[in-house]
């Protein structure tokens, strides 16, 4: 079990793949009430997706 609020932004190992990105579901940001909580957890969501799309192109042999 993971605490998002721990491992956010992380990548993790997993037995399903070599990782996994740890981030708010996007569902959370529409189920955020106020509109600030809303834009800060979409820019969470943005800049840990970027990170995970970063470090599987780093993994990836080149050309692929």
């Amino acid at each position: 079990k993971v605490q998002i609020g721990a491992e956010r932004g992380r990548m993790l190992p997993h037995h399903a793949a070599k990782a996994v990105a740890v981030t708010y579901h996007p569902s959370a940001i529409l189920r955020a009430r106020e509109p600030e909580m809303q834009g800060r957890l979409l820019e969470a969501l943005q800049t840990d997706l970027a990170r995970a799309k970063a470090a599987v192109l780093l993994s990836s042999p080149v050309g692929t």
